[in-house]
């Protein structure tokens, strides 16, 4: 996967262009953000392709429709199997069930696959949310965290047993919050 890392003030204008930073600077991408390269293009294909930072809006707009706020994409990682896609990992916060979570993952479908009616580019196919309390006890979301197994007798996994097949490079997701700090409130790379 080639990840290369991106310059702030060439990201400040993409935002701005695209719609990633809402009027309330609720989302946008962090300044040391790294975005995947978006697949090659097939000569002859009719489907549209989702590009990285396409996908990363429409992951803010998840968060934000979800009620998270303060987000910030930090990372835009390709993924070609068991779909193909984008999983973008983001920050920010987001009170649900009296649990205050932290980090994201929203996998977004780029529409390689798509027939023009099923796996439309800009489908959101996964959501994984982790959020730490100070003494250290860790939430995610969906509940049934990531190592769960299925209760004896139970014929089979749960749909949210499922979405963790997309914690891909979890120790990286799950120190998120701190390799990606709050950027000081005015301080800019410009």
């Amino acid at each position: 996967m080639n990840l290369a890392p991106v310059m702030l003030p060439a990201i400040v204008s993409m935002l701005s262009a695209n719609g990633v930073e809402s009027p309330e600077g609720a989302g946008m991408l962090h300044p040391l953000a790294v975005i995947a390269d978006g697949p090659a293009s097939v000569e002859g294909m009719e489907t549209t392709i989702l590009a990285p930072m396409e996908a990363a809006r429409i992951a803010v707009e998840h968060l934000l429709s979800m009620g998270a706020t303060d987000v910030l994409v930090c990372e835009v990682h390709r993924i070609e199997a068991p779909l193909t896609g984008y999983l973008v990992d983001a920050t920010g916060l987001l009170e649900t069930g009296g649990v205050s979570f932290d980090s994201f993952r929203t996998g977004i479908r780029d529409g390689m696959e798509s027939d023009g009616e099923f796996m439309l580019p800009g489908e959101c196919f996964a959501f994984i949310a982790r959020g730490a309390a100070p003494d250290g006890t860790v939430s995610w979301l969906p509940a049934c965290e990531p190592d769960s197994v299925a209760p004896d007798g139970y014929p089979g996994i749960t749909d949210e047993m499922l979405e963790y097949e997309f914690l891909l490079w979890r120790e990286d997701f799950e120190s998120l919050a701190s390799r990606y700090p709050r950027p000081e409130p005015g301080i800019t790379d410009e």
